[in-house]
């Protein structure tokens, strides 16, 4: 029987060195364009000199390698990767995956999102749009576009926002709240935010927000919503589409809204305008 042979752990040196010879650049064009020695960049090819975390972001970028393989190459040096800023709200769409449009079309009737790392909307799928625009009116009012750009942590705070119309309310504005405080160790921009929230919620909630945080929901959260066109009932999962190496805490975020039974299945397909 013939067995396939595996293949060998690619060093980082023999990344770094694709890298260069991606651009058709010399060691020493390489060389000086890093203000390092010639010498250097062959020992760091070879293997003989084990790069820095700056040499590696610095060669990636001078040799304009794409994120997959500027993460590649800090993976296989040992490092962890980098953790983008969050992508300008006006800047977010555009660069949007392609495959993630792909999967909110798909997921029609049913509601889908795509969000970033500092919680502002980035596509709100038009059955996500009709949704929101019945169990969150209140907030809403006041957002310019409603498919974009507005800040989700204001729309879970609000008293006329996300949990308004829920069942159960503190069970999930908690648990979102306990995943808010751990992605704040990460993100220290949005403890302000998160802090707002919290005190609202609190105060709102009452007696059941003076009980613990509930756990963060791992990834999935059922959802409940009394509305006028009746019950819906939904679970939801966050989830990153951009390949492993490539997950960062910036990471542009998708939400995907399941039907928990048949009856919301129906509405959500019908999408009947409340009486």
């Amino acid at each position: 029987m013939k067995l396939a042979m595996r293949q060998p752990r690619r060093t980082i040196g023999e990344v770094l060195r694709d890298a260069r010879a991606s651009i058709g650049a010399s060691q020493l064009d390489l060389a000086l364009r890093l203000g390092i020695s010639q010498r250097h960049v062959s020992s760091v090819e070879t293997g003989r000199s084990r790069p820095s975390r700056d040499l590696i972001l610095n060669w990636m970028s001078e040799t304009a390698a794409p994120l997959s393989i500027r993460n590649a190459a800090l993976h296989s040096a040992g490092f962890a990767v980098t953790s983008e800023e969050p992508i300008p709200a006006n800047d977010a769409v555009r660069r949007t995956p392609a495959v993630v449009e792909r999967v909110l079309a798909a997921h029609e009737p049913l509601p889908g999102m795509v969000f970033g790392a500092d919680w502002r909307m980035v596509s709100l799928s038009p059955s996500g749009q009709w949704l929101f625009a019945m169990v969150m009116r209140e907030f809403l009012a006041g957002v310019p576009d409603i498919a974009r750009s507005w800040d989700m942590l204001a729309g879970l705070g609000h008293e006329g926002g996300l949990l308004s119309r829920m069942r159960d309310p503190w069970r999930v504005g908690g648990a979102l709240l306990n995943q808010l405080r751990i992605e704040q160790w990460t993100r220290p921009a949005l403890r302000p935010r998160i802090d707002r929230v919290e005190q609202a919620l609190r105060l709102r909630y009452g007696a059941d927000a003076r009980e613990p945080l509930p756990e963060p929901h791992e990834p999935g959260l059922t959802l409940v919503f009394d509305t006028p066109v009746g019950v819906l009932s939904f679970f939801t999962v966050q989830s990153v589409f951009v390949l492993p190496q490539d997950v960062t805490p910036g990471s542009l975020r998708t939400g995907l809204w399941y039907a928990s039974d048949e009856a919301t299945r129906e509405i959500m397909r019908l999408k009947p305008t409340p009486g």
